[in-house]
């Protein structure tokens, strides 16, 4: 019995040595690969972080609406130091009561959701550190996509992100400060047209 559970250490000591040490390695390769800017790897690092945020742990202070938004990041363009993003927003409608009904418009959750989006995308990418960030968001088409329209548009750099208050999303004053702090143009009334491609980022 004693020489069985050394023997079975031993295969477990050198299995999960295997694996530490192909982790290290998988781990040298993609920032080799991101360092010499090889696209298919920095697009691959955003998207594998993408799809961790698409299982949320449960957390009652963001709404599904906001959630909902998230999911349908797409990536635009995304370099070693900057990554432009597109996301879908609609009104936050729930159920109270029995009723549908709706606790915020479109812009509220454009905002909420944006703001949330920048913090995952600066602070929770694997090997990627950009230093500057756009994130387009459009309102939820009704008929094609060809006629949704841009509902806020912002741009944020690294020093600004460093000094954001990331928790600003909950409270409609500080989510306002946050998004005035940053390069931020959004639709109000439907009046004002946003055009994300003026001094966008990234082409």
């Amino acid at each position: 019995m004693v020489i069985i559970g050394i023997l079975f250490t031993l295969i477990m000591t050198i299995y999960f040595g295997v694996v530490v040490f192909q982790g290290k390695f998988a781990s040298k390769v993609w920032l080799e690969n991101i360092e010499n800017e090889n696209q298919e790897t920095i697009e691959a690092a955003v998207q594998q972080a993408f799809e961790s945020w698409r299982r949320p742990k449960k957390n009652d202070n963001i709404p599904i609406a906001d959630w909902s938004s998230i999911e349908t990041m797409e990536i635009k363009r995304v370099t070693k130091e900057k990554c432009r993003v597109s996301i879908v927003s609609g009104p936050d409608i729930r159920i109270i009561d029995g009723s549908r009904k709706q606790i915020g418009n479109t812009t509220s959750v454009a905002s909420r959701s944006a703001i949330m989006l920048a913090e995952r995308l600066f602070f929770e990418v694997p090997f990627l550190m950009f230093n500057e960030l756009q994130i387009d968001v459009y309102e939820l088409p009704t008929n094609s996509l060809s006629n949704r329209k841009c509902v806020l548009t912002t741009q944020i750099n690294r020093n600004q992100a460093n000094a954001t208050d990331w928790d600003s999303f909950m409270n409609e004053q500080a989510m306002s400060q946050t998004l005035l702090s940053w390069n931020t143009k959004i639709r109000h009334d439907n009046i004002k047209e946003v055009d994300p491609e003026i001094n966008a980022i990234l082409y």
